[in-house]
């Protein structure tokens, strides 16, 4: 922390604004940063990594002068707001006190979307303030993000982030968003009709991070375990903490309509 407050003096002098430092737990990973002094707009954490001091500042000068979304506090208030743009999101079992509910292995919440770039997660303390109900923005939070899933192949996901040459090995599940779609393992109902327009009885799904699910057709000669331990070593590699979810492999059965854990990578 004493680092983070020389990096918070230096932010200070360079942008002429006060700052604030803020500790969180982001996913599972307690994370600390500043995030701006503002009371009429909401201000991004940015968070520090041990990062060289001028590399931080030249970090916080470019969310503070380009990326700072201007969303006025007072959408809090607004009931027709805050059920228009509720989303549900997924991530590992916390401590976090918000508005969730446990899904397999992880925790669903709401978060509120505030811009293209930007949301919060729904606490009580912001629930009351605009007064909806937990049942109401839960609803809303569903059918909202029910609404924007889609599903793609490999290939023409890679194609979009203009690599090519990508064979066909999975289908994805994200949203039209590609932000926070891992969330679909809490709708069974959307892996019953992939099974059905494809004549599938059963398909394996694999978090590749909080935003996203490879989806495979279920058969004797997959290896669940191996499966669980690719998407650990995929987690090592490319995805950063506050990114990702469990190594598990999930297994989604058309006759019992059911989202099932079927192997644990605990390394």
């Amino acid at each position: 922390m004493r680092n983070l407050e020389l990096v918070k003096s230096e932010v200070e002098k360079e942008l002429g604004i006060q700052t604030k430092l803020v500790s969180c737990n982001k996913n599972g990973i307690d994370l600390e940063g500043l995030c701006f002094l503002d009371d009429s707009q909401f201000s991004p954490v940015i968070y520090y990594h041990g990062e060289p001091t001028g590399e931080f500042v030249k970090m916080a000068k470019k969310a503070f002068q380009q990326d700072r979304p201007k969303v006025d506090i007072g959408v809090l208030r607004d009931k027709e707001f805050v059920l228009q743009n509720s989303r549900l999101g997924i991530q590992r079992q916390t401590d976090d006190p918000i508005l969730k509910r446990s899904c397999l292995n992880l925790e669903l919440y709401i978060r509120l979307k505030l811009s293209a770039t930007m949301s919060v997660k729904i606490t009580k303390d912001l629930l009351t303030l605009s007064g909806l109900t937990g049942y109401e923005v839960w609803k809303a939070a569903e059918a909202n993000t029910m609404r924007y899933f889609e599903v793609t192949n490999m290939e023409e996901m890679m194609g979009l982030m203009g690599i090519g040459n990508v064979p066909h090995l999975f289908d994805v599940v994200t949203n039209y968003e590609r932000m926070h779609g891992a969330v679909a393992l809490a709708f069974p109902d959307l892996f019953k009709q992939y099974c059905l327009d494809k004549n599938l009885e059963s398909v394996v799904l694999l978090p590749s991070s909080i935003h996203e699910i490879l989806v495979l057709e279920d058969d004797d000669s997959l290896d669940y375990m191996q499966l669980a331990e690719m998407v650990h070593s995929v987690n090592e590699a490319e995805v950063s903490l506050f990114e990702q979810l469990d190594s598990v492999t999930y297994r989604y059965d058309v006759a019992s309509n059911e989202i099932n854990i079927v192997a644990v990578c605990d390394r």
